[in-house]
């Protein structure tokens, strides 16, 4: 038999013994009471209420059910434990609590002294929220052993590593986890001892389930044992551990549990000693509230003191009347938010899609439920979901397309019918939204940016979350002109940081044939850079996004590694061009260009156009091409120069542009001579010159002083 090093408590003693498993609620409650005086004031007020109550009595023939929810706490796969684990955890519980299991086993002088606590448990299937749950909460942890200093309870706290508490006056909490420090099993807070917030107790992964399922387990009473103190139940031999190893006869046998009905014992239990005498009287050693592993049984004293903390005006009183295990019905679906248009929400168009999420809190599989929209206006639609959802389960889904004037509205979302019958649960199947709808006008195409002028600018914004980074104008390199923006990402330490710019509101369905394109360079540092740049359109102000271009690490490099400050030249830079005939008749749009960063090196962004009609072609330098304008920039006029012949006599389609991609100049001209004198610009700027001839097509930047 495994013998694992015990450490018990009491006030005044601190003794090491042997035994076969370790409780350790005594050591919590001495680690969270560090004032002696206070210590001894708590300890004394339990006993006090042990010895008070465990002659009465408590509403005899009244079952009382306690939710329970089980947080698993998990490093490696193996501490996770399985549902099966879970049930049969609770199975053994009330088989211990309702004296439904081996009782046959205890020994005979104490066979009148089994008693059926009439206290169940159950895995709770309504949340704090009112929503659906299974009863068991995994969270995954990096800490190795959550007991190295359990007296801090970092398994019940989110912050710590573990999961903060369900609130402990509706739910029993049972946090499970690798605690298995010197053969730690388990440990409990009693009654009115501690912040509501640790209550509960808490288990080892390898204790909890059922003896013969659970192969790490070889005696499945720990859950009971823990549980007994959670409703305020002190060990059977008073935790004075007074005996020889294997006494008598020294026993001090001065410690005691307070109750009249168990034997006093000099001592803890190992493995199963029935034959065990201390104190003058057989050792109880299949009471729960042992250390044996073959315990069995709670007498009708320790039930008197359980069902005493549960009953009106004890510590524990209304777990039982939580609701938390609510009777389930076959068909019911709860809408448990409204995500789209929250509370007081603003909108920017005045059609929309509410979205919702929904939870199945019916025992049959949720296939097919439809949903009534209505607005405050009268306007109602129907959108009818299809899906399986099993119970437990939620799912964010959104509904049909809605149109409004604008202004202050209210939104209400109810449930028709659920797998083609009425909804059996009419209490949680509506909720309702304020929000307003405000219009905003959206800008035609098209669009050219090169970042020559003001940044941020009327085209253009930045919507950095890093408060380090933010993209700038950069005069250093440029892929074509002055200026590029440029994000320093190099030596940024930080990463999944966010550094974004946005469009103004533009109106796709101004053009035809609409494109995007811009231009870009960027390197890894190494391999585990990680960068990543995304381009999202958004028809509705940022609510639903659709993604236009993605790339990340190596797959977004425009050159090799490079561990040096990066600033591209003319080689390193990429174009992209994305088609966006699928949003022709989209009149109300954003773009976005999202940074992530990832340990990698500078990102730089220039030229970035959306046109239409006509096919988009890089800015070139007429220098070297069969165009020249000169002179550029010029005061009053400049000149089209056709030193070779590829478009002369031909008709061409003359188009300028200013920086906001409103046309100032079009005409259409047949280059019979070799140039073109244009003196009708009369603003100084940058301008675009766009021509189309032959099937070709020439852009230049001008600037007019």
């Amino acid at each position: 038999m495994k013998l694992l090093l015990c450490i018990t408590f009491n006030l005044f003693i601190f003794s090491t013994v042997f035994c076969q498993q370790k409780c350790g609620t005594m050591d919590a409650l001495n680690y969270g009471h560090q004032n002696e005086a206070f210590k001894k004031e708590t300890l004394q007020n339990l006993k006090d209420y042990v010895g008070n109550n465990y002659r009465n009595k408590v509403n005899p023939g009244e079952v009382y059910t306690i939710p329970c929810v089980v947080h698993v706490v998990w490093r490696v796969q193996s501490e996770n434990i399985s549902d099966q684990f879970i049930y049969d955890g609770l199975a053994v519980l009330n088989e211990d609590f309702r004296k439904l299991n081996k009782i046959e086993e205890v020994k005979s002088e104490f066979q009148s002294l089994i008693a059926d606590s009439e206290i169940e448990f159950c895995l709770a299937n309504v949340d704090p929220n009112g929503n659906p749950t299974t009863g068991i909460n995994r969270v995954k942890t990096s800490i190795r052993n959550l007991a190295e200093d359990y007296g801090e309870n970092k398994i019940k706290f989110t912050n710590d590593g573990g999961t903060d508490a369900w609130p402990t006056d509706q739910y029993l909490n049972i946090w499970v986890g690798n605690i298995s420090t010197d053969g730690l099993l388990g440990y409990a807070q009693f009654p009115n001892s501690g912040s509501r917030l640790t209550d509960g107790i808490v288990l080892d992964d390898r204790s909890f389930g059922r003896a013969g399922g659970n192969d790490a387990i070889e005696d499945d009473g720990t859950t009971s044992h823990e549980v007994g103190h959670w409703l305020g139940l002190f060990h059977i031999w008073g935790d004075d551990d007074g005996c020889e190893e294997y006494g008598p006869p020294e026993c001090i046998c001065e410690g005691s549990d307070g109750i009249q009905d168990t034997n006093n014992s000099g001592g803890s239990a190992r493995g199963c000693r029935k034959d065990s005498y201390s104190c003058d009287s057989p050792d109880m050693i299949q009471n729960f509230m042992d250390y044996s592993n073959c315990s069995a049984f709670f007498t009708p004293n320790q039930v008197n003191v359980m069902r005493s903390n549960l009953r009106p005006g004890g510590f524990r009183d209304g777990l039982s009347q939580s609701g938390k295990c609510a009777d389930l019905i076959p068909n019911d679906v709860a809408i448990t938010k409204i995500n789209f248009p929250a509370f007081d929400e603003i909108i920017c168009t005045r059609n929309f899609k509410p979205a919702i999420t929904i939870a199945n809190n019916g025992t049959d599989t949720l296939k097919k439920v439809i949903f009534k929209m209505k607005l405050s206006t009268g306007v109602e639609e129907e959108y009818t979901w299809e899906g399986a959802l099993n119970f437990a389960q939620y799912e964010n889904i959104e509904l049909g397309e809605m149109i409004s004037s604008a202004g202050s509205k209210n939104i209400e979302i109810s449930v028709v019918s659920v797998n083609d019958v009425l909804d059996e649960n009419k209490t949680n199947h509506t909720l309702n939204n304020d929000f307003y709808i405000e219009p905003q006008s959206a800008d035609n195409l098209p669009l050219n940016e090169d970042f020559e002028s003001n940044w941020p600018n009327n085209n253009w914004f930045n919507a950095s979350t890093d408060d380090n980074l933010e993209f700038l104008i950069t005069d250093e390199v440029t892929h074509f002109g002055e200026n590029c923006l440029l994000l320093q990402n190099y030596n940024n330490e930080l990463v999944g940081a966010t550094d974004e710019i946005i469009s103004k509101n533009l109106n796709i369905a101004s053009y035809t044939n609409a494109k995007l394109r811009f231009f870009y360079a960027y390197t890894n540092i190494d391999e585990n850079s990680i960068d990543e740049l995304v381009v999202l359109l958004t028809p509705d102000c940022g609510v639903h996004f659709d993604t236009l271009f993605y790339a990340k690490g190596k797959n977004l490099a425009t050159t090799s590694a490079q561990t040096d400050y990066f600033s591209p030249v003319a080689s390193e830079w990429d174009r992209v061009v994305i088609d966006l005939a699928e949003y022709e008749n989209l009149k109300f749009a954003n773009f976005h260009f999202k940074f992530i960063s990832g340990l990698g090196n500078n990102f730089y962004l220039d030229d970035i156009s959306i046109f239409g009609k006509d096919a988009i072609v890089d800015v070139v330098d007429f220098e070297n091409e069969i165009l020249t304008v000169y002179p550029n920039p010029f005061e009053n006029n400049f000149i089209i120069d056709l030193p070779k012949n590829e478009i002369k006599n031909t008709l061409s389609k003359i188009t300028i542009f200013d920086a906001a991609g409103k046309v100032v100049y079009t005409k259409e001209h047949s280059f019979k001579n070799n140039s073109l004198n244009i003196n009708s610009i009369q603003s100084k700027g940058i301008y675009y010159l766009h021509i189309s001839a032959n099937e070709k097509h020439f852009i230049n930047k001008i600037i007019k002083l």
